[in-house]
């Protein structure tokens, strides 16, 4: 009797299915971010309840459970495919980092500055102090540099896991797209925390700006550490240096400042255009991928 060739089922991956992984892990985050607000850990720690969610999600579950964003493979392995633990060349990266937000800060101050003289604002040394005081997010007048860290997380399970994920799939520009089109969508979770829905709909916007800087200067530098730098402190002094108009202009006003000046457009432009520069004049070490 003839035999016939069978074919062997491939085993049921989770990096196979991109769409399936990222509706998932939406999922996981909200489910957990709501388990935490239940439990009341942030009332037992101190700690922010989003924070427990995407450290769990993407250091955790992403790995050990789901097995992303490249099957399964050794935690060691895991850090390197998301890019977290390249740290080399150390300086550059740092560097890269630090003036790309600056680039944010500056950007943000001037959006504080044209608004403010829109309104009749003088522009006297006391007002520039007044925009470009940073004392105001920092210890003991506030804790935002511990506040930022699920920031830092951020990166980690959206430009580390996720973007590696569909970089699998798709091209880089294409990944980069779909990636930031789903961190600026992921924000509408600030519907949980019952803001306006004006300033929701700006934040999704001007987040999937700038995110598209997050995705592009993370596989440039083939390192988090420049987008984690940039989140983090972005995040950190946003208020310092826009409080003039958040606390003096409308809530729509504050939506368009944000995707046009503060975070969006022009900021993401110039950082992307500044990476660009300063990896090409003067990173040799960086190997993109």
């Amino acid at each position: 009797m003839r035999n016939i060739p069978t074919t062997k089922k491939s085993r049921f991956q989770f990096s196979d299915h991109q769409w399936i992984s990222l509706l998932i892990i939406v999922l996981l985050l909200i489910a957990l971010l709501i388990l935490s607000n239940i439990l009341g850990l942030s009332k037992i720690t101190g700690l922010d309840d989003f924070l427990y969610s995407l450290i769990l999600v993407s250091l955790v579950i992403a790995p050990f459970v789901l097995h992303l964003p490249k099957g399964k493979r050794s935690y060691k392995e895991f850090l390197s495919d998301i890019r977290l633990s390249h740290m080399q060349p150390l300086l550059p990266l740092l560097l890269l980092g630090i003036s790309c937000w600056l680039i944010l800060a500056f950007c943000q101050a001037t959006g504080s500055i044209i608004y403010g003289l829109s309104q009749g604002q003088p522009l006297t040394t006391t007002f520039l102090r007044y925009v470009f005081d940073i004392t105001v997010e920092l210890p003991p007048a506030s804790w935002s540099l511990v506040k930022s860290i699920p920031s830092i997380f951020e990166e980690i399970l959206w430009r580390g896991v996720i973007l590696t994920l569909f970089l699998s799939h798709y091209s880089k520009r294409k990944s980069i797209v779909i990636t930031t089109i789903g961190f600026g969508l992921f924000h509408l979770l600030s519907f949980l925390a019952g803001q306006e829905v004006v300033w929701i709909l700006g934040n999704v916007v001007s987040a999937a700006i700038i995110g598209l800087f997050y995705g592009y200067v993370v596989l440039k530098s083939n390192s988090l550490l420049p987008a984690i730098l940039v989140h983090w402190l972005g995040n950190t002094f946003l208020y310092a240096f826009t409080r003039y108009i958040q606390l003096n202009a409308s809530v729509t006003t504050n939506a368009i400042y944000g995707i046009i000046i503060t975070l969006g457009l022009v900021p993401t432009i110039l950082m992307i255009l500044w990476a660009r520069f300063f990896i090409t004049r003067w990173t040799s070490g960086f190997k993109p991928r």
